[in-house]
């Protein structure tokens, strides 16, 4: 409809494109639209491909660690200083509430890890002949449920999600 106009990407107010009076089936304008009592919509959430490719530019990544040797101390203790910093750690472990605060401490930073951890899908892990060899009696595999398509078109699943309120629902 507003074809040459530039495309706004941004939030604007609500406009009214077009308005029908509720005048009844004998109005022309609701002459045209059929009514239908019921409707079936099929959607399909698989990722589009698209037909022209845009050049980004590539991310170049690499693992890097930090390790704080000296550093973090309060401004009363000199941390260049071994025996400050040993005074320092001797009273604090001392404090009741020191051995609550570290159980809980690792735990956040086990899931923060846990979290950052990945792996390198094109890495070699194992050298040729080196794969680990298992044993069947101890591998297995259990059908959990089977998905039934309802399109008649034949199609690959490409995902699937689920409710998190329960099994009866996808």
């Amino acid at each position: 409809r507003e074809f040459g106009h530039a495309t706004q990407f941004k939030d604007g107010k609500a406009r009214i494109l077009k308005s029908i009076d509720a005048q009844g089936a004998e109005c022309e304008e609701a002459q045209q639209w059929v009514k239908k009592r019921y409707s079936t919509i099929e959607i399909d959430c698989t990722p589009e491909y698209a037909q022209h490719e845009a050049d980004t530019g590539n991310l170049v990544q690499k693992p890097s660690g930090t390790l704080f040797v000296n550093g973090a101390w309060p401004k009363k203790v000199k941390g260049g200083e071994i025996t400050e910093r040993q005074r320092y750690l001797q009273r604090l472990t001392a404090e009741k509430e020191y051995f609550k605060e570290v159980p809980v401490i690792c735990d956040i930073a086990h899931n923060s890890i846990a979290q950052n951890n990945t792996l390198d899908l094109y890495e070699q892990y194992f050298k040729d002949g080196d794969i680990f060899e298992s044993d069947d009696a101890t591998m297995k595999l259990d059908t959990m449920c089977v998905l039934k398509d309802p399109s008649e078109e034949k199609r690959h699943a490409t995902s699937v999600c689920w409710n998190p309120d329960g099994s009866g629902r996808i």
